[in-house]
């Protein structure tokens, strides 16, 4: 039962689950609506900061971080893409561009983020009752 859920492999997996999410949103406004957004790598950061601040600092079950990080990032994305209603083709590139931008240093520079350093001691969620651990 080990070899299934090998470190190595169960990090590949959870890294192919985020790129086809990301793929799918990405596809979503692009391929659909028809426009050029650069502010998916700003979200994606917004879940995965929330998920971790509400588990290391808030110390709540992984899971249930998850799902908050969910709606918290819902929430953020609905409140930051009012301003981008109005905007449309190059204008809104960049719009998105420069939230991506602000997201970014924000993480750089928040003490809640742990800086440049990031956060440490993510604990490690379960599985079935099989610990998920680090690939390294």
């Amino acid at each position: 039962m080990d070899d299934i859920f090998n470190p190595y492999y169960v990090d590949i997996v959870v890294f192919l689950v985020i790129y086809i999410l990301l793929g799918l949103g990405l596809n979503l406004i692009t391929g659909y609506a028809g426009q050029v957004t650069l502010g998916h790598a700003a979200f994606y950061g917004i879940g995965a900061y929330s998920s971790a601040i509400l588990s290391v600092k808030f110390d709540l079950n992984p899971w249930l971080s998850m799902i908050l990080a969910v709606v918290i990032t819902f929430l953020l994305s609905a409140i930051l893409g009012l301003p981008s209603l109005r905007v449309r083709e190059d204008f809104l590139a960049i719009t998105t561009l420069g939230l991506g931008l602000i997201i970014q240093s924000f993480f750089k520079n928040a003490e809640i983020t742990g800086g440049a350093y990031g956060i440490d001691s993510v604990p490690l969620p379960s599985l079935f009752g099989f610990e998920l651990k680090n690939a390294s």
